[in-house]
């Protein structure tokens, strides 16, 4: 097995969401720079009104208005159109490369990644690619997110959920009261264990437990 084909392995049981994932990180370049990818995906079959204006709204909205909108990710809020893809419709062209995207597809999948981080340089002068406390943000974008498009679309419950952080050492964990950002976690792909969601707070409820779980991969206990 090659070193792409690696990247994945760890959802094999789970073959809608490994190909997802492997498509999503074909499509942007992902398979040799950090990022998280996050997930959910309805258990049932399902087709999803592509053409809906208020899916493509819900899309536009990204976590909702009332979200920071000042983050590495602008809680997945874009102002423009959604456009479509093989797999549904995309938040924004992916030749624009903002370093976050986010899909629903038309079998009510819905997927959304970042690999933007901030950098922070070290004693030996080269720089290094972090997360941080509030990246446990993102988490709970994703959730509000996801929970919106499924209302919207509308699609069945349950769905499953989880997260991966792909060149995961290439990530190293800042805080400022740190005089030195932590390792980041030895494994190249860190994968979630897949969750089952019955209903959309249990969505949130499996995210924020994700969330939890970035932070001890660098030995940390969330504050939340």
């Amino acid at each position: 097995m090659d070193t792409k084909q690696r990247l994945y392995e760890e959802l094999d049981d789970f073959p809608v969401l490994r190909r997802k994932l492997q498509n999503f990180c074909v499509d942007h370049s992902l398979e040799v720079r950090p990022a998280l990818v996050w997930q959910c995906t309805p258990v049932g079959s399902c087709e999803v009104l592509l053409s809906s204006k208020e899916l493509s709204a819900a899309l536009q909205a990204g976590a909702g208005e009332e979200k920071d909108q000042d983050s590495w990710w602008y809680g997945f809020r874009t102002g423009q159109r959604p456009v479509p893809v093989f797999d549904g419709l995309a938040a924004h062209k992916a030749s624009e490369d903002l370093g976050w995207m986010t899909e629903v597809h038309s079998d009510g999948g819905v997927i959304a990644g970042l690999w933007t981080f901030p950098s922070i340089p070290s004693q030996e002068g080269a720089s290094h690619f972090v997360v941080s406390d509030f990246h446990e943000e993102a988490f709970a974008d994703f959730a509000s997110l996801a929970t919106r498009l499924f209302s919207t679309a509308p699609i069945a419950y349950p769905a499953l959920v989880t997260c991966t952080m792909l060149n995961a050492p290439m990530l190293r964990f800042h805080r400022d009261r740190f005089r030195h950002p932590l390792v980041g976690p030895r494994r190249n792909t860190l994968q979630w264990r897949v969750r089952k969601a019955d209903s959309g707070e249990q969505v949130d409820a499996v995210l924020k437990l994700m969330s939890a779980e970035l932070l001890r991969a660098y030995g940390l206990l969330s504050h939340s």
